[in-house]
């Protein structure tokens, strides 16, 4: 990721987006699919693309590489998106509803 010129989330169906919040953390402006939660996830942080409109995700690439005031932006835009989260979070989030789960369980005996 610290090396690459962007990085590029072609993807048309994505559960969070991982991948382009990892590469955020280290540097690289990413180029991404307008589909599903990553926009949600990236917020500006992103230059996004139609991921069904080759046309569009050439051109968007193509100012990501070719405009450095863009790709300045982006990378650290990038940062501060990737920063709002956390792994010990979403452990902490996560070891809740399991906790709540189990409490309620045992509350109705089963």
């Amino acid at each position: 990721y610290e090396n690459c010129a962007a990085y590029v989330f072609p993807s048309l169906s994505e559960g969070f987006g991982l991948p382009g919040l990892e590469a955020m953390v280290h540097g690289a402006p990413v180029v991404s699919s307008n589909a599903t939660c990553l926009p949600e996830v990236y917020g500006e942080a992103a230059h996004y693309f139609d991921p069904l409109d080759t046309s569009d995700m050439a051109a968007k690439i193509g100012e990501a590489l070719n405009n450095e005031a863009l790709r300045s932006n982006l990378i650290k835009k990038g940062r501060e998106q990737a920063a709002k989260y956390s792994w010990r979070r979403t452990a902490e989030q996560t070891l809740a509803v399991y906790e709540k789960v189990l409490s309620a369980q045992s509350r109705d005996g089963k």
